[in-house]
């Protein structure tokens, strides 16, 4: 997704808090500018906000890498990974017969 080869339109979201900060701003290393914000900010700050990417085919996924805000103190602290080939129904990324809760070490640096 960083590099901008999966298009807008293929990364949606649950929710939206402003079209400057919609789900196709949840790419890795996106900054401001042009009218963005640097990062997807969902309306609802709870458990159910979701971020889906359709890469067209079955694709590989050998990695997932996250971040906060690189501009302010907003980032994700737990998440689960779900693949699905309808867009409708999903199964859950498991390790041994159990859903994968992946939690995020948050390290924030502050250049002044």
């Amino acid at each position: 997704m960083e590099n901008g080869y999966i298009q807008d339109l293929a990364i949606t979201a649950s929710s939206e808090v402003a079209d400057d900060r919609r789900a196709a701003n949840g790419r890795l290393h996106l900054q401001d500018g042009g009218g963005k914000i640097g990062a997807w900010i969902p309306r609802k700050q709870d458990d159910f906000q979701w971020l889906q990417v359709n890469f067209c085919n079955w694709t590989t996924v050998g990695g997932v890498g996250i971040q906060g805000r690189y501009n302010a103190p907003e980032w994700v602290s737990s998440f689960s990974l779900s693949f699905g080939d309808d867009g409708v129904f999903f199964e859950d990324y498991q390790e041994d017969g159990s859903t994968k809760l992946l939690n995020v070490l948050y390290c924030m640096v502050l250049n002044f």
